[in-house]
């Protein structure tokens, strides 16, 4: 398999870390989501020493198909040997793949609002 392609449900994205833009993410896609992006953001334990240099990252994503507590999706990804996404990070997914976003919720789970 050459270097540059991803097992399945594996996605590359440019992910520069800046703080969104509020007028070019409201509505949309990020409908739900843009009344939180004012907020303060705490990163996840998990998350606390990621690295934030801009660069492509691969995304995960994986639907279950049932409810789940955010622990258990957290404990799995991570025997997988991925871990969640910060806010930035999902937000540079969905803008990068809205066809996904409109087939599947995405979730970010290394970050809250505060």
């Amino acid at each position: 398999m050459p270097s540059n392609r991803l097992p399945k449900n594996n996605y590359r994205v440019h992910v520069d870390y800046a703080f969104p833009n509020f007028k070019e993410l409201h509505g949309g896609i990020f409908y739900e989501v843009t009344h939180c992006l004012e907020r303060l953001w705490s990163i996840e334990e998990s998350c606390s020493t990621i690295d934030t240099t801009p660069a492509d990252r691969v995304f995960w994503v994986h639907q279950f198909n049932k409810s789940m507590e955010s622990d258990d999706v957290v404990t799995y990804a991570v025997s997988k040997g991925y871990r969640p996404a910060i806010h930035k990070e999902a937000i540079a997914f969905a803008k990068a793949r809205p066809d996904l976003i409109e087939e599947m919720r995405i979730v970010a789970l290394g970050s809250t609002v505060v």
